[in-house]
C-alpha cells in the first residue's frame, strides 16, 4: 500500500474500472486492476479506459495531468490514488 494511502483517515468510496473500494485499498486492488500491462504504473491510456464515462474527457485529461506530479506520463501508486479520488468526485 502507498504511504499516502496509509495516511488517509476517512474512508472514501472510489468507483473506477467498475471497482468499488475504500481509499485504504485503492492502491492494492484498484491500481493493480487498472495497470493492465503490469508495468507498475498506470499509463494515460489505461487511466482513460478505466475511467471511461466517469467524467467529461477534458476533465479526465486535467485530472491525469494534475495527478502526474513528476510529469513522466504515467501515474505511480500515490499519483493514481489522487487521480482516483478526483474521478470519484466527477459528475458525468
Amino acid at each position: 500500500m502507498c504511504k499516502q494511502q496509509k495516511a488517509l483517515v476517512a474512508p472514501l468510496s472510489l468507483a473506477i474500472a467498475g471497482l468499488f473500494v475504500t481509499a485504504e485499498t485503492a492502491s492494492a486492488d484498484c491500481f493493480d486492476s487498472v495497470d493492465t500491462d503490469s508495468s507498475g504504473a498506470v499509463s494515460y491510456t489505461e487511466f482513460i479506459a478505466a475511467a471511461d464515462g466517469a467524467c467529461d474527457a477534458l476533465v479526465l485529461d486535467q485530472i491525469f495531468d494534475d495527478a502526474d506530479v513528476n510529469a513522466d506520463g504515467e501515474l505511480n501508486c500515490e499519483e493514481f490514488a489522487k487521480a482516483a479520488m478526483d474521478v470519484d468526485g466527477c459528475q458525468p
